[in-house]
This record gives C-alpha cells, structure tokens and sequence, in this order.
C-alpha cells in the first residue's frame, strides 16, 4: 500500500510546494507596484488608475522577471549541473525558446500604447492577463520539475 502512495503523495507535495511558490512570488513581486499605485489614488483622491497601471507595463515586467528568475535559477542551481552539456528538447522549450517568446511579447505591448495612444485598454489587458496566466504555468511546472 505505502507503493501505490508514494507517487500520490510526491506528486502532492510537488505541487503544493510549486503554488506556494508562484502565490508568495506574485504576492512580493506584484504588490509593491500595486501599493504605490493605490497611495497615489489615496493622495490625490482618485479612483484607482488601472487603465495606467495596465498601460505603464507593470505586469509585463513582472512576467520578465518571473521567467528570468525561474530560467536563471534553473541553469544555475547545481541539482541540474552535470558534465554534459547538451540540453534536452524540453529544456530548449522551457529555458531559450519561452523565455524569448515571453521577453519579446512584453517589449512590443510594453511600446504598443505609446504608438497608438487610443488602444482599447481592455484588449490590452485581456493580452497581458493572458501572458501572465501563461507566465504562471510555466513558473509551476518549471518548479513542479524542480521540487523532485
């Protein structure tokens, strides 16, 4: 019995251990923008700017930052050191291919607004949410490799 579990209970735990993670990386990564934000709503007694904020790119940095952290982390972390020097089909997906997806997706809505100042900022936020939600699977099922 304890055979059949194990694996249950490892994937389990991986998991947990890979969206507490991604919950405490949002949480420290996302709220001190947010705050600033929210202080200078609160100090010139408007409503919350959230179309600037969608606009200024926050989002789009943080989902930079994420996918550099996790890559970097990954290449530099001495669990994946070894003497060969090949990379596998996944680690070309996960570690070169998406990283530049990601970097090139956030460079060109981060400049989008700036060229055409009329943008529907819900389009524009319907784009980042998505780059963020797939920003955030990646972090987990990058971490959920790692956490073996």
């Amino acid at each position: 019995m304890k055979i059949l579990n194990a694996p249950i209970s490892n994937f389990s735990v991986r998991s947990v251990k890979s969206i507490v993670w991604l919950m405490l990386t949002v949480i420290f990564g996302l709220l001190p923008p947010i705050f600033l934000v929210w202080i200078d709503a609160q100090l010139t007694n408007k409503n919350f700017p959230f179309e600037e904020f969608v606009k200024n790119g926050s989002f789009m940095f943080f989902a930079t930052a994420l996918v550099a952290s996790v890559t970097i982390d990954h290449i530099l972390s001495e669990k994946y050191s070894r003497t060969s020097k090949e990379w596998n089909s996944f680690e070309i997906l996960a570690f070169i291919i998406f990283p530049m997806l990601t970097l090139l997706a956030c460079v060109i809505l981060f400049y989008i607004p700036y060229y055409q100042p009329e943008l529907n900022t819900d389009l524009l936020w319907k784009i980042e949410l998505y780059i963020l939600l797939t920003t955030f699977i990646y972090g987990i099922g990058v971490k959920f490799q790692a956490f073996k």
